[in-house]
């Protein structure tokens, strides 16, 4: 049997891997979705499938200042019943 002494750290250590997995989850959703709203919001100027001349094409784009709104923020809050 091992003592709790011992195992404490080792499931605070457990738990703040979660945690830190749970917030790159989070991120990582959070530039997909920022991702999606600037290449909603531009207009192809020519589909290329060159990763190099993708590459330079996403090195000078220009993004928009403000983040592009989407569907879920133009949602209308309705009061519990």
């Amino acid at each position: 049997m091992v003592p709790e002494y011992q195992l404490a750290p080792a499931r605070l250590e457990l738990a703040l891997r979660h945690e830190e997995a749970r917030a790159a989850r989070q991120a990582i959703d959070t530039a997909r979705l920022r991702l999606i709203q600037v290449s909603a919001a531009w207009e192809p100027s020519g589909l290329t499938t060159n990763a190099l001349a993708l590459i330079e094409r996403a090195t000078h784009a220009q993004l928009p200042d403000k983040p592009v709104p989407d569907r879920a923020s133009r949602r209308v809050a309705h009061p519990a019943n």
